[in-house]
């Protein structure tokens, strides 16, 4: 599922992919997390996953090239709703959004891990 579509050839797509592993939700995001539109379909994704009783989530930041404020808000607003719905969220593949997450802090918010494998088997022995 894509947010956006960029027409231009050399600006990269915004969007991410899902995929249930046991009871995780995993979704891999791509390219730069910037628009509103992202936001929006991102945050509805979620939104419609919890109410399908999905408490489970890691969100794969490898494949994204550039994350801004709106980017950032997106992952607290998920974050926000997951734990609401006393579900669990968990970031991996962190390098490129890091020095962002450091900057504003915001690393001490979200529990992460290096890969999607980890993130799974965390969130499988909190049960």
């Amino acid at each position: 599922m894509l947010f956006s579509k960029n027409r231009k050839s050399n600006v990269p797509k915004q969007g991410f992919e899902s995929e249930i592993i046991g009871n995780v939700l995993v979704i891999r995001l791509q390219g730069n997390l910037v628009g509103i539109d992202a936001f929006d379909k991102f945050k509805e994704f979620i939104i419609a996953n919890l109410e399908k009783n999905i408490k489970n989530f890691v969100i794969n930041l490898a494949d994204i090239n550039y994350i801004s404020s709106i980017g950032l808000g997106m992952l607290i607003e998920a974050l926000t709703k997951i734990k609401n719905s006393s579900g669990i969220m968990y970031l991996c593949h962190i390098d490129k959004a890091e020095p962002i997450l450091r900057t504003t802090r915001l690393i001490n918010v979200f529990q992460y891990t290096d890969n999607e494998e980890n993130a799974i088997k965390i969130i499988h022995k909190s049960f």
